[in-house]
């Protein structure tokens, strides 16, 4: 998935315009944030996923949340309806950045590198601290052994 960009010239031109005129100014940098994303499973099969995804949240009491999003077979991608009322992100992924109470299908190459895009994730929440992402994978373990948490690097900036 496409990350926004790293920060440029004209970042630190702009910061540095800022502290002139005293005017707020955050860097692509400053915009991204370390948390720990809590994976019970990943592979290919959207729908095979899909089913394990809800196997999981029934055992574990974990909601799901699709954020009315939906796989495309013929684009082979999770997104956003053609009708969606967000018209920058329609037909589109659109990310999960935040949440530590749900369960979705997310493109694992939005949360690490070294994944290609076809690849699909059951998230079971995203977490800013260590210490509650281990205590999440340790209970989440006895229904999904494979679950792992996946250090990442998020961007949080405006994506609109």
């Amino acid at each position: 998935m496409t990350k926004p960009d790293q920060p440029t010239q004209s970042d630190s031109l702009t910061n540095e315009m800022a502290e002139v005129t005293g005017n707020d100014s955050t860097t692509a940098e400053e915009q991204y944030q370390i948390n720990y994303v809590l994976i019970t499973d990943t592979g290919k099969d959207y729908y095979l996923l899909d089913e394990g995804m809800y196997a999981v949240s029934k055992m574990t009491g974990i909601k799901t949340d699709t954020m009315d999003r939906a796989f495309d077979p013929i684009t082979n991608k999770i997104a956003l309806s053609e009708n969606s009322e967000d018209e920058m992100w329609r037909g589109d992924y659109y990310p999960r950045r935040m949440g530590e109470d749900f369960m979705s299908m997310e493109h694992l190459d939005y949360y690490t590198d070294s994944s290609d895009a076809k690849t699909i994730a059951v998230v079971a929440g995203i977490f800013p601290e260590k210490e509650k992402a281990d205590s999440m994978l340790s209970a989440i373990k006895k229904h999904a052994p494979n679950a792992f948490l996946l250090k990442s690097n998020i961007y949080m900036g405006c994506m609109h």
